[in-house]
């Protein structure tokens, strides 16, 4: 009988401790700034980064309500830009018998208008906005063939900002 008490007990914790991550989708280009996309822009890329808001949870009850935008604009701040492409937005949460928590995560690279300096400068990597017969292309000014979609003409919803 023993043994029995011990394998629930050892069942019940285990079935304590419970997480999950959902995509909720993949975007080509996101920003939650206002920045000027137009052609001919010059742009640096930061690196890869990534942001999340996440609100705890003991028992039931909700100490915060996690935010989209907020996992945004941490990405966004964490690389010092003003936009993410290839961008993947996840829903996340755990749980721990009592305790848990749930909010959203957001990964991408990291992207910002180059200054003045940076134009200047030979040794920073930069890419043109240029218009193409495929639609809107991000393309390194030292291997013009390195390019990122920015807008598919053939899916032109593919990229939106206002």
């Amino acid at each position: 009988m023993n043994k029995y008490i011990k394998l629930a007990s050892v069942l019940l914790v285990l079935t304590g401790f419970v997480g999950c991550t959902t995509r909720i989708g993949d975007f080509t280009v996101i920003s939650t700034k206002n920045c000027d996309v137009a052609a001919g822009g010059k742009y640096i890329k930061k690196g890869s980064f990534e942001g999340d808001d996440m609100a705890l949870m003991i028992i039931v009850i909700p100490t915060g309500f996690p935010n989209l935008k907020t996992a945004v604009d941490k990405c966004i701040e964490a690389g010092d830009g003003d936009l993410i492409t290839n961008a993947v937005l996840s829903s996340k949460f755990w749980w721990a018998v009592l305790v848990g928590s749930s909010g959203y995560e957001v990964k991408g690279d990291v992207w910002r208008s180059a200054s003045r300096s940076d134009i200047e400068n030979p040794n920073i990597q930069k890419y043109t906005l240029v218009e193409t017969p495929q639609g809107r292309q991000l393309v390194s000014d030292l291997n013009p063939s390195e390019r990122l979609a920015v807008l598919d003409s053939n899916n032109p919803n593919s990229y939106t900002i206002k």
